[in-house]
C-alpha cells in the first residue's frame, strides 16, 4: 500500500542536462541529504545552487559543504537510546493512523452526523 502512495509520489528523471536541474528542483524548498557516508555532496551542493535548503546528517562530507544554521540545519543523533525511543514512539504513533483505524473514525463520523440531522428534523 505504500509503495502505491510513494509511487505517485515519486518522479524518476532517468537522465537530464544539467541546465534542466532548476527547472526540475522548481516548487520544492529541502533538500533532504541524510547520508551515513559521503565524499563531495555534489547533488547538495546542485540543490542548494537551485535554491534548497539542505537538511543533513553530522558526516564528514556535508560538513565540508554547509555550516548548521547559518546555510544548513545539520541533524546529529549520538544518543542511541534517545534514536531508539523517538522510532518506537513514531512507531506506536503510525497505527493510530492505519486505514482501518481511520475508516473506523470515518464512520463513526458519518453515524453521529447522520444521528444529529435525524434528531434535528
Amino acid at each position: 500500500m505504500l509503495t502505491a502512495i510513494l509511487r505517485g509520489r515519486v518522479k524518476v528523471v532517468p537522465r537530464f542536462d544539467r541546465t534542466e536541474l532548476p527547472a526540475l528542483l522548481k516548487g520544492y524548498h529541502v533538500k533532504l541529504f541524510p547520508t551515513l557516508m559521503e565524499g563531495f555532496g555534489k547533488a547538495l551542493v546542485e540543490a542548494m545552487a537551485c535554491g534548497l535548503a539542505p537538511i543533513v546528517t553530522s558526516t564528514p562530507g556535508p560538513l565540508e559543504i554547509v555550516q548548521d544554521g547559518r546555510d544548513a540545519l545539520v541533524v546529529t543523533i549520538t544518543d542511541r537510546a534517545f534514536l531508539d525511543r523517538l522510532r518506537r514512539n513514531a512507531h506506536a504513533k503510525a497505527q493510530a493512523y492505519s486505514w482501518s483505524q481511520l475508516a473506523r473514525q470515518r464512520l463513526q463520523l458519518y453515524e453521529e452526523f447522520s444521528q444529529s440531522r435525524e434528531l434535528g428534523n
